[in-house]
């Protein structure tokens, strides 16, 4: 069975969980996902990169938003 992005994203949310400095950006990233998924708009691919940019503190909240589910805004 070959790994997907989708699963790299879920080890790296889960184990974002565990860290006490990561949780909160990781259950906001999650929000994010669950918000995207039920409205049907936002980026198609797996967000591996910016997860690991919001993960590090690289990526403010906002512009992670904008990538994700306003991506025209991003061309």
């Amino acid at each position: 069975m070959a790994i997907t992005n989708r699963d790299t994203v879920e080890r790296t949310l889960r184990s974002a969980l565990l860290n006490p400095e990561q949780q909160s950006r990781a259950l906001a990233f999650r929000q994010l996902r669950l918000r995207e998924e039920l409205s049907g708009v936002g980026a198609r691919s797996e967000p591996l990169p910016e997860l690991n940019r919001y993960l590090a503190g690289e990526l403010p909240l906002g512009e992670l938003v904008d990538l994700r589910l306003r991506p025209e805004l991003c061309e």
